[in-house]
């Protein structure tokens, strides 16, 4: 997937859940596994047992040049590390993962114990 992948419509906080939701569309013409034949799929992203996340402009992410795709999990986290140090040395926040959804213009990371990606109908 490359930059115009994911295109965000909704974004939405669940305090009761420590949750976030992403929802919007899939340009399929950038999904390199897509078989269907829409050009464009609804999905959700919901991230679960959420303790930080921020975002960024798309233009001023540090780290844009060395995304991989669209969503990404960072292994070996120095950002989680860093969590955990000014936390106290919470050491659960390392039980967390770290996740990067890259949108058309806003780059989110996210710290969270696990997410469900949904997808929905297709469109020309």
């Amino acid at each position: 997937m490359g930059r115009n992948a994911i295109y965000l419509d909704g974004f939405l906080e669940t305090f009761d859940q420590g949750g976030l939701l992403f929802s919007g569309e899939l340009s399929a013409t950038q999904c390199s596994e897509y078989r269907g034949r829409g050009e464009w799929i609804e999905y959700d992203i919901t991230f679960y047992g959420v303790r930080a996340f921020h975002s960024w402009d798309f233009e001023l992410y540090p780290n844009r040049l060395q995304k991989v795709s669209s969503f990404d999990l960072v292994e070996n986290s120095a950002w989680l590390k860093y969590l955990s140090e000014v936390n106290l040395k919470d050491s659960s926040v390392l039980e967390l993962e770290h996740f990067v959804l890259s949108t058309y213009d806003f780059i989110y990371e996210i710290a969270a114990s696990k997410y469900e990606f949904r997808v929905g109908k297709e469109r020309a």
